[in-house]
Parts: C-alpha cells; sequence; structure tokens
C-alpha cells in the first residue's frame, strides 16, 4: 500500500526530471541561438505554444456528460487539418452563447455558466481550444497560440451562430484575447454582446513572464518573437487587448477580481477606459478561477446579456465605474 512518504518520494522525483529537462532545454536553445537562428525560433516559439494538459473534474465532467458532444473539422491558419471538440446545452434555444475558456484550461471549467444560462433560455455552445482538452476530448494538435485560438473562436463562431451571429461570447482569461483578437480581425459582427472575465494584457508580457520561468536568453526569445511574426504575418505589439477594443463596437462587460494573482487588474482598467462601449464590475476575494463559480458572476453577466436596451456607456463612465 502506498504511503503519503511515497507519494511525496514520487512528487519529488517528478520535480527534479521536470527541472532537469528544462536545464537541458534551456543550454540546448541558448547554445543553438548562436548556430541555427531559425530552428532555435522555431523550437523556442513550439515550446512558449505548448500547454500543460489539465482533465475536467468530477462536476465538470457530469454537467459535459449532460450537452450534446460534437466535433468540428477545420484548416488552421497554417493549413493544417484539425478538429475542435465541443458541447452544446439546450439545443432549442433561440440564442446562442459561447463560452470560451482559459490558457491550459478546457471547456469544463466554464461549465458553472452553463445551468443560468440554459434557465434563461440559451442555446449555450462551448469547446476545447485547440490543443487542449483531456482523452478523447483533446481537440487536436499539442500546441497552439492565441492567434490560432482566435481563429478556431472565429470558426465555432460561423458553424454554431445563429445566422452567423452569436447573441453573446462569454470568455475567460486568455480566452478574452482571443476573442477579442477574433472580433478585432476576422468577424466584427460575431456577436451582439461579449463578456470578459478576468482579463490578460498582452502578448508581450506573457513573453516576459515565459522568460522568466525558462531563463531563454534574450537572443533566444528574439528570434522566437521573429518566427512569430514572420509565421501569423502580425506583430506582438498587435496582440494588446487596449488596442483591440478600441473596434470592437458592440456592448462589453469586464469582470475583474482585484486580488486577481494571475491577470493584472490594474491592466483592465486601461483596457475598460479605451473600449467605446464597455462596463466594469470588480470583484473582491475571487482570484482568477473562482470569480467563474460567483452566483453573483453568474447573475451580472444576465443581467447584461438580457438586457434589451444597449449600453450607453461611454469611455469616461467606464473610468468613472473603475475609480
Amino acid at each position: 500500500m502506498a504511503t503519503a512518504t511515497t507519494f511525496s518520494v514520487q512528487r519529488f522525483a517528478q520535480q527534479i526530471t521536470a527541472q532537469s529537462a528544462l536545464w537541458f532545454m534551456r543550454q540546448g536553445l541558448n547554445l543553438s541561438g548562436f548556430i541555427a537562428q531559425k530552428a532555435t525560433g522555431r523550437w523556442a516559439f513550439r515550446v512558449f505554444c505548448t500547454p500543460r494538459g489539465t482533465s475536467p473534474k468530477p462536476k465538470e465532467l457530469q454537467i459535459l456528460a449532460s450537452a450534446k458532444r460534437w466535433e468540428l473539422p477545420y484548416k488552421s491558419l497554417l493549413g493544417t487539418s484539425k478538429t475542435l471538440v465541443g458541447y452544446t446545452w439546450n439545443e432549442t434555444g433561440d440564442k446562442t452563447v459561447l463560452l470560451v475558456h482559459g490558457w491550459e484550461l478546457h471547456a469544463g471549467r466554464m461549465t458553472p455558466l452553463v445551468e443560468p444560462l440554459v434557465k434563461q433560455g440559451f442555446r449555450v455552445i462551448a469547446f476545447n481550444a485547440p490543443a487542449h482538452g483531456a482523452g478523447t476530448d483533446r481537440s487536436s494538435g499539442k500546441w497552439t497560440n492565441g492567434v490560432e485560438y482566435a481563429w478556431a473562436v472565429n470558426h465555432v463562431v460561423n458553424a454554431y451562430g445563429d445566422h452567423t451571429q452569436l447573441h453573446g461570447i462569454v470568455a475567460h482569461s486568455i480566452g478574452c484575447l482571443a476573442t477579442s483578437y477574433a472580433l478585432a480581425r476576422y468577424n466584427r459582427q460575431a456577436a451582439t454582446k461579449a463578456v470578459f472575465i478576468a482579463p490578460p494584457s498582452r502578448l508581450a508580457d506573457f513573453l516576459f513572464v515565459f522568460q522568466t520561468m525558462t531563463q531563454f536568453s534574450k537572443r533566444v526569445m528574439s528570434m522566437l518573437t521573429a518566427h512569430f511574426e514572420a509565421t501569423y504575418c502580425t506583430k506582438v505589439r498587435e496582440f494588446d487587448m487596449r488596442h483591440l477594443v478600441r473596434t470592437i463596437d458592440v456592448p462589453l462587460l469586464f469582470i475583474h477580481d482585484k486580488g486577481d494573482s494571475v491577470c493584472s487588474f490594474d491592466y483592465t482598467t486601461t483596457v475598460v477606459a479605451e473600449a467605446p462601449n464597455a462596463e466594469f464590475v470588480q470583484t473582491e476575494n475571487l482570484g482568477h478561477l473562482a470569480v467563474l463559480r460567483s452566483p453573483e458572476v453568474a447573475e451580472r453577466i444576465l443581467t447584461f446579456l438580457t438586457d434589451s436596451v444597449q449600453s450607453e456607456y461611454s469611455a469616461e463612465q467606464a473610468s468613472a465605474n473603475v475609480a
């Protein structure tokens, strides 16, 4: 019989193995940066774009099991054939709401919002982002990034939107960045309203955190950035919610907890100020993930989505709300 000590030793061994693998990878990429720049940039980018797998909790699995499961084949921006795995609740609902999860998470993490939305008569759609999910529900591929995630959001909107337009999109964490990019770059008429919960800041900040964790050299990070920009014909600075929301003219609701240790609350205040039509709800003591399970947050989202009167909040009013 395994004991607590046995499990402690196993965890310690796993940590040592992971740290050793990271050390060898770091040394190898930092060295190859002087020999093969393009290959170094490509492999560093692949490491950056590889999410760790997470599995749904029992309660989340139960709610996922109550949905109609579907698969959506599509072509990635690089022309690779991929398949998204998703779920639909209340197929007969006359208005559709799309749920978009965060990095290294899955559709199950958004399930606390399913029951409140279904009770209001909405058809609810959720899906696992490219390279996300677990087991047979994992979307094809082992790596992805924000641009590819936004492209996947666009495909789901086109396939499951009501006459190509959703009533609303509710996104969390990096799902907010992917959704805002999809609305700003691919389809500005994809939804009538959007909710951004605990939104991130910008891609440049993710790259900074990534470099801090891996200790890749500045030379390697420069090659990574160059590979990303050349591959997707875009600039890192363009992947910034402050810039993206300026071109989104649908009503937006931002919800962020003051104690969020993952995505900056202060940065969201600057994003809201840039949005032409936004409301801002602040929460406390919920952090980055528990905010999704809050009944009060769910009620505020429902109020926003069911309000037939278009919001007339200006940037100045949004700033006043923040204050």
